[in-house]
């Protein structure tokens, strides 16, 4: 019977030890960039915003999820434990659009500043107060 024990627990504690390791790997994983990935579509963050603001279902329709090349100015740049956001927008305009950097992108992120022309690529996730892209990245050269 102590050996019937010592195989269970034995087993237990291994179960847990892989338990463990799985949910590490699976909720751990960094947040990619889109850097290398061809863009859906290019755009000016003005126009992107105004596609959404005025007809936000045909918005949806055609960039939620979708690889997304935009170019505007810096007006916020925030950071925390998630990345670098920025948000591009015009001086006068109370929206924008907000991009998440992924983690590869802050080397990136700590060279740029307000008020200069950005290029940016994400994952759009809809229009919020703000058109919201995921995974970013800073693109070099405009496509």
């Amino acid at each position: 019977m102590k050996k019937i024990w010592k195989i269970a627990t034995a087993l237990f504690v291994v179960g847990i030890i892989a338990a463990v390791f799985v949910a590490l790997y699976v909720f751990r994983k960094p947040i990619e960039s889109v850097a290398n990935q061809k863009a859906d579509f290019t755009i000016q963050a003005d126009s992107l915003l105004m596609a959404f603001e005025t007809d936000e279902n045909a918005a949806n329709a055609k960039y939620l999820d979708k690889i997304i090349t935009v170019k505007g100015t810096i007006a916020e740049i925030t950071s925390d434990t998630s990345g670098y956001t920025i948000v591009l927008r015009n001086e006068t305009a109370l929206s924008g659009v907000s991009c998440l950097l992924g983690k590869d992108q802050t080397e990136k992120a700590a060279t740029i500043a307000l008020g200069q022309e950005l290029t940016l690529k994400g994952i759009c996730n809809g229009y919020l107060m703000d058109v919201v892209l995921n995974k970013g990245a800073i693109v070099e050269d405009a496509e």
